[in-house]
């Protein structure tokens, strides 16, 4: 083989590298986005809003978190915390406030 050759070949990989690790990980990303509804079994469960917060228990700081979820298959709305080990229905007045009633939307805590 040519050193013209090998030179192409080290050419295009460099270019063709970054764009297939661009195209695998949005492949990975895709696979990965959504979460498995536990009401009706469809992988279409959607983070709507997550918090992270730290809180006192007994008197030490501890982490918590919680999030705000939406099936995209059957509308159930949803809500988890990190020490929560199923989803809850958080009433209507919640979700509102904590997802601004928007899918996607961002509320801001002050």
């Amino acid at each position: 083989m040519s050193p013209g050759w090998l030179i192409a070949i080290c050419v295009a990989g460099v270019i063709l590298a970054p764009v297939m690790a661009i195209l695998i990980s949005a492949g990975l990303g895709y696979l990965v986005r959504y979460e498995r509804c536990p009401s009706c079994g469809e992988k279409r469960l959607r983070t709507r809003q997550f918090y992270e917060a730290t809180i006192l228990v007994d008197g030490k700081r501890a982490p918590d978190a919680w999030g705000y979820y939406e099936c995209e298959a059957c509308g159930v709305r949803l809500k988890k915390g990190i020490r929560d080990a199923e989803y809850s229905r958080p009433p209507a007045e919640e979700w509102e406030r904590e997802t601004m009633g928007a899918r996607g939307g961002r509320a801001q805590r002050g």
